[in-house]
């Protein structure tokens, strides 16, 4: 009689995916990934040696299989000698100020980047000096970089404690902004888009601990890097306690100051005299026929970015997803009255997207993981260019901010990482599972 033989692969089946067949937990992505797909791969690589030693790189070096995969779907989807990019435009004022001319520094209308963000892409033009045809490139494996660093430290951030779950997780995210690198196909834009929303999850962190000064410098940086960085300036609402609000108001004001106002006083301020000719598609252009947006446009805009990003920080004070969720929702509103669309405008809600499914994932919160990653799709793969398109996009966001504040805590650990009513301000996030501490 013909004798019935079952695989590993099989005899797994059935079993939950972050135990073993005896119901231990494995301690490493390696043993958790290899003991789940032995069966199944075995047939395809010859034996699970190839798909494990590529499990043990990224457990041991993750931020390295992040920076690789990132950088490799970047550059093979970039057309790199594109010509002149906005790293082009930036390079010329910064180079400028290392040489000693400050004073020109925001004396071009079409330069709309901070002071912190000219002088950082001019020391890097100066370091690294390539070609002008081959900026893009340059620009490309920069803003990857910062991707990569801002996904690896986010994502740490909000699963630590974790276990395997954080190495699973930190590879999830690691194949999301590969994806995502790759669908903006050389659209790499400015470092800003990747830098603001890590601030703002920064600053989000340090007010719910109670650390105003240091917020409030998160804050700060991120309007030097970009005048639209002062969108997270209702984030400074997610502290209950008035003092807190304050000293976050006084260091971001000081910092921001310390930033602009030098430039100011030794040369021209052009930035401002700029107006764009808004896309049909866009919300100006329903609103009105062949409308050019001036500078006014933009501060009624940026106000509603505001009043918006303030609502989402007070509905989400007492919240752990606050700090990945409030980027979400101010980038949302942007996009949605924009009166201009470029690929990478959307880069920050990839990102926080990616973030807030690690942490989801982390916690094994399977109720909103997919609300989540809906977010993440939606931002990828919905055409881009027009307000019909965006109002999609914020919609998954606000449905998103609402339940993850409406629910009720689920299971011990969500309880624990919940922010009692009359402390948010004196939180400290602590792994799941944890109890949450006060001071």
């Amino acid at each position: 009689m013909h004798r019935q033989t079952r695989s590993r692969g099989d005899a797994l089946k059935g079993v939950p995916w972050h135990v073993d067949a005896n119901g231990v937990p494995p301690t490493s992505l390696p043993s958790q990934l290899s003991r789940t797909w032995h069966g199944r791969t075995g047939a395809w690589f010859g034996g699970a040696s190839l798909f494990r030693a590529v499990a043990k790189a990224a457990d041991r070096w993750p931020w390295l299989v992040v920076l690789l995969t990132t950088v490799t779907a970047a550059l093979l989807n970039s057309d790199l000698a594109m010509g002149a990019t906005d790293w082009n435009i930036f390079a010329g004022p910064g180079r400028g100020f290392w040489i000693g001319d400050a004073g020109a520094l925001l004396s071009d209308p079409v330069v709309q980047a901070g002071p912190l963000t000219l002088i950082g892409v001019g020391l890097i033009d100066i370091l690294i000096q390539v070609d002008e045809p081959w900026h893009n490139a340059l620009s490309v494996i920069v803003c990857c970089t910062l991707s990569c660093a801002g996904l690896i430290i986010l994502v740490r951030v909000v699963t630590r404690g974790a276990g395997a779950l954080q190495r699973g997780a930190l590879v999830i995210g690691a194949v999301g902004l590969a994806v995502t690198w790759t669908f903006l196909r050389g659209n790499n834009g400015h470092p800003t888009h990747v830098l603001l929303p890590i601030l703002w999850f920064l600053a989000a962190r340090a007010l719910q601990r109670g650390m105003g000064g240091r917020a409030g410098c998160y804050l700060g940086i991120a309007l030097g890097l970009d005048t639209w960085g002062i969108f997270g300036a209702g984030l400074v609402l997610a502290s209950d306690r008035p003092r807190t609000g304050l000293r976050a108001c006084a260091a971001g004001v000081g910092v921001a100051a310390l930033c602009w106002v030098p430039f100011a006083l030794s040369g021209p301020v052009r930035s401002f005299d700029l107006a764009w000719a808004a896309s049909p598609g866009s919300l100006p252009g329903l609103l009105f026929e062949d409308v050019t947006v001036p500078w006014s446009y933009r501060l009624w805009q940026g106000l509603l970015c505001v009043i918006v990003g303030a609502l989402a920080a007070i509905w989400l004070r007492r919240s752990p997803d606050l700090c990945w969720v409030f980027p979400l929702v101010v980038v949302g509103a942007r996009l949605v009255t924009d009166p201009i669309f470029f690929a990478y405008y959307r880069t920050p809600l990839q990102l926080m997207a990616l973030v807030g499914t690690c942490a989801l994932i982390s916690r094994r919160d399977k109720r909103w993981i997919w609300a989540a990653l809906t977010c993440y799709l939606a931002a990828l793969t919905i055409p881009a260019g027009l307000f019909i398109s965006q109002a999609p996009v914020m919609i998954c966001i606000v449905v998103l901010a609402w339940v993850l504040r409406s629910q009720p805590p689920h299971g011990p650990a969500q309880a624990a990482d919940t922010i009692p009513p009359g402390v948010a301000g004196t939180y400290r996030p602590v792994a799941p599972g944890g109890l949450s501490s006060l001071r």
